[in-house]
């Protein structure tokens, strides 16, 4: 004879559940669902940056780069460099601050690998705070108080995880462009990637590991121009 019972019931193991077993069978709150949702999307963002940022550096190295192409690929990178590793950060800028003393091949091969090893780490809402409230002193005596103070609830929200990265991002981006920051808008922290490959790339980059190519080899050793 049939029973009575809901399947879900019936289906539920006999006895009192474990904590575990409560939390298995609990539906998720919509914090959790969100809370889940965002470190899922930010993991498949933190793969995206990685990879684009190899992509770029590869395109630096394979060419015949100069000391002029090395400095304004770093000055481009600097925000995203400090959102990622300050160890990095300063150690990078130590390095391109000395390459004279260095071979081309010297250079190349600890710069490529410092640079990666930066991106090996995940960007935290601490460092993206601390890159935004630095962008924000660039607007100081340039904003009326209505519009600084926009900006700045938008990265305190931010820091308080209240709203996502892409609020204070959206307001920083907004005056780069109608003030012309110059410095601003030449760094790569404010557009890390295509916009036309991350709505393509986001669905299925989640659990994958894209397959880097080798390190940047050189072959020349005289020192950098």
């Amino acid at each position: 004879m049939p029973s009575s019972q809901p399947l879900a019931a019936r289906e539920r193991p006999a006895g009192p559940l474990s904590h575990v077993d409560r939390a298995a069978v609990a539906p998720a709150s919509a914090e959790e669902t969100l809370a889940f949702a965002a470190k899922r999307l930010g993991a498949a963002a933190h793969v995206l940056e990685r990879a684009f940022a190899c992509g770029r550096l590869r395109t630096l190295f394979n060419a015949r780069w100069t000391m002029g192409r090395l400095l304004s690929f770093h000055t481009a990178h600097k925000l995203l460099l400090l959102a990622h590793s300050t160890d990095a950060y300063r150690e990078l800028g130590r390095l391109v601050a000395g390459a004279r003393a260095m071979t081309r091949r010297e250079l190349e091969e600890r710069y490529a690998e410092g640079f990666m090893r930066a991106f090996e780490q995940r960007a935290t809402a601490r460092r993206h705070t601390n890159v935004l409230q630095h962008m924000a002193g660039y607007f100081k005596d340039r904003l009326d108080p209505a519009s600084k103070r926009e900006m700045a609830d938008a990265i305190e929200d931010y820091r308080r995880g209240l709203v996502p990265i892409a609020v204070p991002l959206t307001v920083v981006r907004h005056y780069v462009r109608v003030l012309d920051v110059t410095y601003l808008a030449g760094q790569r922290y404010l557009e890390p990637h295509p916009e036309e490959l991350l709505l393509a790339a986001i669905d299925r980059c989640g659990s994958e590991r894209p397959r880097y190519l080798d390190a940047p080899s050189a072959t020349r050793s005289e020192t950098p121009t």
